[in-house]
């Protein structure tokens, strides 16, 4: 294995002159590798190359590595920044966490750098892992082409010059060049299942076939070109019949008349800050399928989905009932709670009510403007009805009943359900002389 990174960049077409790069560098083999060969054509290319480190901060020899770091860096007159990552969960969600916090601290020094490129040295092997994880966990159909040798982020680019390098040419060329590299030694436990298929799936593969690594990539190739169709298809249908604002909402019927495999590219494509399993994503259509007309499921601590009849709705974050107790009892003062607004106006007989708006007395203040309660009711002209069972009657999807606001009188009376219905009370009130109009913002 030679110096490669000059043949990665022509290959792909990128300009090297004059580029400022962040490369992460975790001391491992791979990374001081990337790094020594980055260093070796720094002035002939004349590169600013900026070091990131992590300190995941789980073993005690990760000071160690974190020394080493800032000693190679001042030897060799490069920046570098580090980071350690002392507060994250235990076990099953910390690779996640620390994924999440790494590319976000990347993402910061490439802001601060100005950087052109943000250097990963993945490798063959690793993209072999990746493809192998994926399709023994699930995926959609790019994430089953395993990793990107150039991914293109807003205001740089990606890259994993090493991306065709076999793990074993790594080390050989370590060695050659005496590259000083430390060791992980949870890379040799098999807790993590990506460390279980590097010892008993991968090797095996060489020893059927020696140039495994070239048939991983043809398959990678394959799947990518298959991808471009699809998503053409995903963009079509998005484009035509989901708005996306600050929530994503569709029609329940129009997504169930495309094909199931569209059904799942397309959550993925909707989803995809959200780094969903394919298990969760078929949860998701096994709720838009289901035969209840009204759901709400909070999705792996990250968005609330809602049913509603035929709409499908998403909302980023745990959303919780609204929990309001506004008492009204000066006509002179304007009202306000989150982006509730009550506002208080003289009553004109020329005035013709809107839903949100409510004829009073003043003299009969004060009025409780509140969240919906089991077992409220309203008194109509034709009747005694519970409010639970208008929301019904009026197709009231859950998200909107979790916002429904509730007019009383001292009494505890329901004089009205705000934008909805109006109680007989109201009619009988003598002498109005105010108008409560109720805006909620939305």
């Amino acid at each position: 294995m030679d110096n490669d990174l000059t043949a990665f960049f022509k290959k792909n077409n990128l300009k090297l002159n004059n580029k400022s790069i962040v490369i992460a560098i975790s001391t491992g083999v791979d990374s001081m590798v990337l790094l020594t060969q980055f260093l070796e054509i720094k002035d002939i290319y004349n590169l600013n190359i900026i070091c990131a480190h992590v300190n995941h901060m789980k073993r005690e020899q990760s000071i160690i590595e974190e020394k080493y770091i800032i000693d190679f860096c001042h030897n060799n007159n490069l920046k570098y920044y580090i980071k350690r990552l002392e507060t994250l969960s235990e076990e099953e969600n910390f690779q996640s966490e620390a994924r999440n916090e790494r590319y976000l601290f990347f993402d910061e020094i490439i802001k601060t750098e100005n950087a052109d490129y943000l250097a990963l040295a993945h490798h063959a092997n690793d993209n072999m892992e990746t493809i192998m994880m994926r399709i023994l966990r699930g995926s959609n159909l790019l994430g089953y082409a395993g990793i990107s040798p150039i991914i293109k982020k807003n205001n740089y680019l990606l890259i994993r010059p090493l991306f065709d390098i076999l793990k074993e040419e790594i080390i050989d060329y370590a060695s050659k060049k005496n590259i000083v590299y430390f060791e992980d030694e949870t890379n040799n436990q098999d807790y993590y299942t990506r460390n279980k298929i590097r010892h008993e799936v991968i090797p095996p593969m060489f020893m059927i076939c020696e140039d495994a690594n070239s048939k991983f990539l043809d398959f990678a190739f394959n799947i990518r070109g298959a991808w471009k169709i699809v998503e053409e298809r995903v963009l079509d249908f998005i484009k035509k019949n989901i708005r996306i604002d600050k929530d994503i909402e569709f029609n329940k019927n129009s997504f169930l008349k495309t094909d199931k495999y569209l059904q799942v590219e397309i959550l993925f494509k909707l989803l995809k800050k959200y780094n969903l399993s394919k298990d969760v994503i078929l949860e998701i259509i096994a709720l838009i399928n289901s035969k209840k007309a009204n759901i709400k499921s909070y999705i792996v601590n990250s968005f609330t989905f809602y049913k509603e009849y035929n709409i499908i709705l998403i909302k980023d974050g745990l959303i919780e009932p609204l929990n309001i107790c506004l008492v009204i009892d000066d006509f002179s003062k304007q009202y306000q709670y989150d982006n509730i607004k009550v506002i208080c106006q003289p009553f004109e007989s020329k005035n013709i009510l809107k839903s949100d708006e409510i004829c009073y007395n003043t003299n009969m203040l004060p009025v409780i403007l509140r969240s919906r309660r089991p077992g409220d009711k309203i008194k109509l002209s034709a009747g005694e009805k519970k409010v639970k069972d208008l929301l019904i009657d009026e197709k009231i999807g859950i998200s909107k009943r979790e916002r429904i606001l509730i007019l009383e009188d001292k009494n505890q009376k329901i004089l009205a359900v705000i934008g909805l219905k109006k109680s007989v009370y109201l009619t009988e009130i003598k002498d109005c002389n105010i108008v409560l109009k109720i805006k909620t913002g939305e």
